[in-house]
């Protein structure tokens, strides 16, 4: 995120995504999701996401890409995918499964 250079900072180009995080679950090793610091950890990533997109650089954003990988467990998916989704649309940003 750092590094994406808009080019003459069109107002019209929307910010797209792709989000694995965390890693280790979303896309590395089956493991299992869901304590506290693992929610609390995926809602400082949504919040990084807002404040440098959102607040920051005033654009609007998709996160065009977003899972985890078939072998974890699926209850584990499922809590990942539902809070996902409902602490991006509280922070603003867009999912698209």
């Amino acid at each position: 995120m750092e590094e994406l250079t808009l080019p003459n900072d069109d107002k019209k180009i929307i910010i797209s995504l792709h989000s694995y995080f965390p890693w280790q679950f979303a896309g590395e090793d089956t493991v299992t999701w869901g304590s506290e610091r693992d929610k609390s950890e995926l809602t400082a990533e949504l919040d990084k996401i807002k404040q440098k997109w959102i607040i920051e650089r005033d654009r609007p954003v998709i996160l065009g890409e977003w899972s985890t990988i078939e072998a974890n467990p699926l209850q584990s998916r499922i809590n990942y995918a539902h809070l996902y989704a409902k602490e991006a649309s509280v922070r603003g940003l867009l999912t698209i499964v």
